[in-house]
């Protein structure tokens, strides 16, 4: 099942970072997304990759005031919230603060 949840991750991040290298005017989204793929790598837990995610792309679009087109956006939309799904996956213990607490980054 881990597998399974760490492959889905991964393909999701895959998509993003094709959608948003196609827009080619974010760069913050692309390095949260390679990070993602990093982590993975290095035997992160997905659910943790996974809200690290949502919350780097939320971080940069707040504060960068970043839109994604109206061709991508319904796409990326349902991809970050399938993130938000598998994050809350097997129990994983959050702190008091939850998911969408936006401290949680990748370093």
């Amino acid at each position: 099942m881990e597998d399974e949840i760490s492959k889905r991750v991964f393909e999701i991040v895959d998509e993003l970072y094709h959608i948003f290298k196609s827009e080619n005017n974010n760069p913050e989204v692309i390095e949260v997304l390679l990070k993602a793929g990093k982590a993975l790598n290095n035997g992160m837990p997905a659910q943790i990759v996974a809200i690290k995610t949502v919350n780097g792309i939320s971080i940069t679009v707040l504060t960068n005031s970043y839109h994604v087109s109206e061709k991508n956006g319904k796409r990326v939309g349902e991809l970050i919230s399938q993130l938000k799904d598998i994050s809350r996956l097997k129990g994983y213990k959050w702190t008091a603060t939850g998911l969408g607490d936006l401290r949680i980054q990748f370093e």
